[in-house]
């Protein structure tokens, strides 16, 4: 099946976007493992990320974005034919909104 350069860089963009905040989260679980204490952690956590990103809050804020960005692209691309990246657009939705519930509950 011949798709439009649009439709093939839609449906590759929202797996894309779970990149980033499921980094972030495997790197918050390396870091708590690591550090003795909670300020060690978070500075452990902190030192994988530039320093920009280093504000409070801000790589959740970025994850966050990722991720609704990520459950929107998957959603358009559930109309681009194909049963296989239906599947794995559902998926995407699935796992990019249980780290969106995440996030959420990280910025309490």
């Amino acid at each position: 099946m011949n798709l439009p350069l649009w439709q093939r860089i839609l449906r590759v963009s929202g797996l894309v976007c779970l990149a980033f905040p499921s980094l972030t989260f495997i790197l918050w679980q390396y870091a708590s493992g690591v550090g003795k204490n909670q300020a060690q952690r978070v500075q452990i956590y902190h030192s994988f990320f530039p320093e920009f990103l280093n504000e409070p809050f801000v790589v959740t804020l970025v994850s966050l974005g990722f991720c609704a960005l990520g459950v929107l692209l998957s959603a358009i691309s559930l109309f681009v034919p194909g049963i296989t990246w239906k599947v794995l657009n559902i998926v995407n939705i699935a796992i990019l909104g249980l780290l969106t519930l995440l996030y959420l509950f990280w910025l309490m």
